[in-house]
């Protein structure tokens, strides 16, 4: 098969492939629209905002797209679908790293740890500035997948309790609980924190509306580290107005809260 790269492979990489795996002929591009060999090209690996209808018409040869991503919402799903081209993904490679970035902001916040890196700075021994534990809390994550289990399965070592929220709430090994995403309200009362991990569908749009958030508890933290598009930033309102501790109102959001790029403060 002759197959090409749309991002940077150090050159130790591209040898080693070359030599396991020398029935194939590789090629290395950083500019796939203007790639000379692309009508003859049986695989293209991509992270896939490089892919357009016309490069896929161009590639006549195509079989097979392996996106470096888990995200696959951003390909030309019409046209793929019409040449039956395969498409696969690295589903869960994510799970590590964006779990470890849940936990950071949990532990963050009930051991406070801005509050006294700020009192280093300054120079002051704060002995009585309250902290608590992780243990007996509750996370809801919604999203059970590969990165949801891995949240759960850090917290539960935390001693948390940990429920799932799913599409028909069937059980998942990682989690205490399970529950189906359409009940998220009966059970969003017992949450201390709440992650959503849910993707970009049809189905998880706006999923967190007015009434979500008017049920949302005023001492939980809700992180969201999913699609932004299960957000409309209007209903972001009762999510600042009900947080009772300020230093966790930047956090009542996160990075990929919004379905355009834009301050919390212009919501």
């Amino acid at each position: 098969m002759k197959i090409v790269f749309t991002m940077a492979i150090p050159e130790e990489l591209q040898q080693a492939q070359a030599n396991k795996f020398d029935a194939h002929t590789y090629y290395y591009t950083d500019d796939i629209q203007n790639f000379k060999q692309l009508k003859d090209i049986d695989v293209i690996v991509t992270y896939g905002a490089n892919l357009t209808e016309t490069i896929i018409k161009q590639a006549s040869a195509l079989k097979w797209i392996m996106v470096f991503s888990a995200g696959v919402d951003g390909l030309p799903k019409e046209i793929i679908q019409k040449r039956n081209i395969t498409v696969t993904n690295v589903r869960g490679i994510h799970a590590l790293p964006m779990a470890e970035f849940v936990m950071a902001y949990l532990l963050d916040d009930v051991k406070q740890l801005h509050y006294f890196k700020a009192a280093q700075h300054d120079k002051r021994y704060e002995s009585e500035h309250p902290v608590v534990e992780l243990g007996q809390k509750t996370i809801i994550v919604a999203g059970t997948g590969a990165i949801g289990s891995q949240i759960a399965t850090f917290a539960a070592a935390f001693g948390m309790q940990t429920i799932g929220l799913n599409t028909t709430g069937h059980p998942v090994d990682a989690f205490g609980e399970t529950y189906p995403l359409e009940k998220a309200v009966e059970h969003i009362g017992r949450a201390d924190y709440f992650v959503s991990v849910l993707p970009k569908t049809p189905e998880t749009n706006g999923i967190y509306d007015q009434i979500f958030f008017d049920a949302f508890p005023k001492s939980a933290v809700f992180i969201n580290i999913g699609r932004g598009n299960a957000i409309k930033k209007r209903n972001l309102g009762s999510c600042y107005q009900k947080q009772i501790r300020p230093s966790l109102l930047p956090r009542c959001v996160s990075r990929r809260t919004f379905t355009k790029r834009q301050s919390p403060l212009d919501a």
